[in-house]
């Protein structure tokens, strides 16, 4: 229904007729009639429209009830310019507008993005330093030389190249090296170095501990002839205090497994006192300093008429007990504990006279 127009007098121009009074109770009855207008026109709009914008109507006129009536002409309060703002912004957002996106107001979406960013990047910066842990433990020393992808097949040419020159060795020491060289040089994760202990004749045992050791480091991608060598002597510690030569062993082997991966020593039975001790941290099966390494050890043991893997474990382990065990610092326990760590791969050479290196 039509508003009808009347001029709204001034209040301070009608006097003491009572006039105002009449007007501003003419006024009020005519609000509450709009009122009801509204309505009724609201409702019969409303049927017409889609779902959606009634009920946007709906919101939109229940907010527009809420707000107190004001007179004609009157300028709007700051109550009805916010719940118009609002509706706006309502109606916008909810027809996919981006005015206000335009002008700098941020979405709640684009805050959940945000947030998702923000996250991403801190399980990168997490699952980044646990991948460098993991290399940490597995190399702590970070001195591990880059083997090539090939490495087992260089070191199987290395195998057959001794055997033509060592071809009167037991069968059973060519599948006792395959199996140690297959513990760093076949294995992407290398859990422990590879020990080897050489026993036989200390002339046949040197040689083929030297080109054993050249075969290794080609194996690790490495020039033997450009490397210093290997080879630590324990003869040379033989008069020196336990402690001055454990020490000494300590810095040796260090020096040369943090450099070139590969370190020999001869003459084991020649160390002093209990300094053999020092092989049970390098030759450790857990906590080696030095995982990926290949370390080869020589004893002087009568192997001529061994045959056979488990015949040469008995007899060298037997041997090396009976010097060990009246050596100072060294008990049972101690020593089989040692073996545990250097006996796993024992290779019982035959003597070769005619082998000079």
């Amino acid at each position: 229904m039509p508003r009808p127009l009347y001029p709204k007098l001034p209040t301070e121009n009608v006097g003491t007729s009572g006039r105002g009074s009449d007007y501003e109770e003419q006024e009020e009855q005519e609000q509450e009639q709009d009122k009801v207008d509204d309505v009724t026109e609201d409702s019969s709009f409303e049927r017409i429209l889609p779902g959606r914008d009634r009920y946007n109507l709906r919101d939109t006129l229940s907010r527009d009830r809420r707000e107190p009536v004001r007179p004609r002409g009157s300028s709007p309060s700051s109550s009805s310019e916010t719940s118009f703002l609002y509706t706006t912004t309502h109606e916008t957002s909810r027809t996919g507008g981006r005015s206000n996106r335009a002008q700098g107001d941020s979405h709640p979406y684009e805050h959940w993005q945000e947030m998702a960013r923000e996250y991403i990047r801190e399980l990168i910066i997490i699952v980044t330093a646990l991948l460098g842990m993991l290399v940490y433990l597995a190399d702590p020393w970070g001195t591990s030389v880059q083997k090539p992808l090939d490495a087992m097949v260089l070191y199987n040419e290395g195998m057959r190249h001794m055997v033509s020159r060592y071809g009167s060795q037991d069968r059973d020491s060519w599948l006792v090296l395959r199996t140690a060289g297959r513990h760093v040089f076949n294995s992407s994760v290398v859990q422990e170095p590879a020990v080897v202990l050489l026993a036989g004749d200390p002339s046949t045992a040197a040689c083929f501990a030297q080109e054993l050791a050249a075969v290794a480091l080609s194996a690790y991608g490495l020039d033997p002839t450009t490397y210093s060598s290997t080879i630590i002597k324990g003869a040379s510690y033989r008069h020196s205090e336990a402690a001055a030569a454990k020490k000494a062993l300590d810095i040796r082997l260090s020096s040369t497994l943090s450099k070139q991966s590969v370190a020999t020593l001869l003459g084991l039975d020649s160390l002093p006192g209990d300094s053999p001790l020092m092989l049970h941290t390098y030759c450790d099966h857990e906590n080696a300093p030095f995982k990926d390494a290949f370390i080869i050890l020589s004893t002087s043991v009568d192997t001529d008429g061994v045959v056979g893997s488990r015949h040469c474990d008995a007899v060298v382990h037997s041997a090396l007990e009976d010097r060990w065990k009246n050596q100072p610092g060294l008990n049972k326990d101690k020593i089989g504990a040692l073996l545990a760590r250097i006996g796993n791969s024992v290779v019982c050479l035959r003597t070769q006279r005619d082998i000079t290196c």
